[in-house]
């Protein structure tokens, strides 16, 4: 009789240990999964943020000029994109890079269609592989007045 209270007892304390080792388990992968999202979350507003910063520039510096080309490349460092419209490449660090290594791309689409307003469409685009995810993007005008 001693006997079998004594494995009563026994596979009582293995299964409760097994439910404790169980509860830790699933705890843990909440945890991490919690961390992760986090981290996801923390990347995300980072990307934002320097956009926005530099669409800020860009368009403070449109604002600034008559939006010429040469104006914005001699002011931000802009290079022609393959539409010849005005862009700048930057890496992983936000740091000025050249077009065959870029990770964000801040492409400036300039409009004059209209005779006294320049249009502009300023956006900025994460190059993940072979898709393109758009960040940010700011349309700004400017009133150019006619003085002839």
């Amino acid at each position: 009789m001693r006997t079998n209270n004594i494995r009563s007892k026994s596979n009582m304390f293995l299964l409760e240990m097994v439910l404790v080792i169980l509860f830790f388990s699933l705890s843990s992968a909440i945890c991490a999964r919690l961390f992760v999202y986090a981290h996801m979350q923390s990347v995300q507003s980072e990307e934002l943020s320097m956009a926005l910063i530099q669409v800020q520039n860009a368009a403070e510096c449109i604002k600034a000029t008559d939006g010429s080309t040469d104006a914005l490349e001699r002011l931000l460092g802009t290079r022609p994109d393959a539409d010849g419209q005005p862009a700048i490449y930057y890496n992983s660090e936000w740091n000025i890079t050249n077009p065959d290594s870029y990770i964000y791309k801040l492409s400036i689409h300039l409009d004059r269609e209209q005779k006294s307003f320049l249009i502009c469409a300023i956006a900025v685009t994460k190059a993940d592989g072979a898709n393109r995810e758009n960040i940010y993007d700011l349309k700004v005008k400017k009133y150019l007045p006619d003085f002839s």
